[in-house]
């Protein structure tokens, strides 16, 4: 069963000997376990940038100017290609939105038939309450064509009780000690040192893993934290 910002809390709660909140509020626990999902998150790019690819399929609409909806972990793009036939050779560049070659490409006497190259561009509506991601192209295929878009996932800080850890689940052992840590650090008292140590490890053996080149790092990294829960 997956585990959710709910139930991870109440461990850490366990952990701190306050099954009630009182000295910690749960606002602040739930800061802890996000800064711990966060920090692992970036040690680990920082060895592996390709450790938190991720693939999804993507399709154009004809003459749409707004752009395709990324996914809600979406962080950075890696690669596109298009997968539909006659259009696997396209060349992807990417071009900020605001340029006048992009804007001049998204008026409909310049939609193109057969775009052999393509400009792009990522951007947040920050209208939208979740903050979604849109890729943009320049000019607009004239037909619905499939792209297949490689990025890197990075999961958005969790907040409501229900929401589960996603593709961080298998670092939960990790996650739920840097968190205690950092509880405890705040006193008024507990065994602090104790978890520093016990995330410091755990998080040496994630590294190591993550530093192979092999996709195979998340099936492997929770074997080592199995007996961390």
């Amino acid at each position: 069963m997956a585990l959710t910002l709910s139930s991870a809390r109440a461990r850490i709660r366990y952990r701190i000997g306050e099954t009630t909140p009182s000295f910690w509020t749960n606002a602040e626990l739930n800061s802890y376990i996000n800064d711990a999902k966060d920090d692992l998150y970036n040690a680990i790019l920082t060895i592996n940038k390709d450790f938190f690819e991720k693939k999804t399929a993507l399709a154009t609409t004809v003459g749409d100017i707004t752009g395709m909806e990324l996914p809600a972990d979406f962080q950075q793009i890696k690669s596109l290609r298009f997968t539909t036939s006659g259009y696997e050779d396209t060349v992807f560049n990417q071009q900020d939105r605001a340029t006048q070659p992009f804007i001049m490409g998204l008026n409909s006497l310049n939609i193109a038939n057969s775009p052999y190259e393509i400009m792009y561009d990522v951007y947040q509506n920050l209208d939208d309450t979740d903050k979604t991601w849109y890729l943009q192209l320049s000019p607009i295929p004239r037909s619905v064509l499939a792209i297949e878009c490689n990025y890197v996932a990075q999961l958005p800080d969790l907040s409501s009780d229900s929401e589960t850890f996603g593709f961080m689940a298998p670092f939960m052992g990790y996650i739920l000690d840097a968190a205690t840590y950092y509880a405890l650090s705040k006193g008024p008292s507990g065994d602090y040192q104790n978890y520093g140590s016990r995330s410091e490890a755990k998080l040496n053996r994630i590294l190591a893993v993550a530093s192979r080149s092999n996709k195979m790092g998340h099936e492997l990294v929770e074997g080592f934290l199995e007996d961390a829960l």
